[in-house]
């Protein structure tokens, strides 16, 4: 970015620069906010995962709930 700033570039240049770069942060900033809406997802199914298991073992919906962080309505829907 400095470096085509101090370059000897048109405005119509600079701005097309300026652009791509833009264009390059937006890009890596949505892959980062994808791979951690993927862990986010990843980490919610295997709480689900356990509480299936908790629940054929008939444990407490409230204990199922507080170990997993899952709410009560969520557990219920794993029925």
């Amino acid at each position: 970015y400095e470096l085509w700033q101090n370059m000897n570039l048109t405005d119509e240049e600079r701005e097309v620069a300026e652009r791509r770069y833009l264009d390059m942060v937006s890009l890596e900033y949505a892959k980062e906010y994808e791979y951690n809406q993927g862990k986010s997802e990843g980490k919610i199914e295997k709480q689900k995962e356990i509480a299936k298991e908790m629940l054929k073992e008939n444990m407490d919906i409230e204990l199922i709930s507080k170990i997993t962080k899952l709410s009560k309505e969520e557990i219920e829907k794993l029925k």
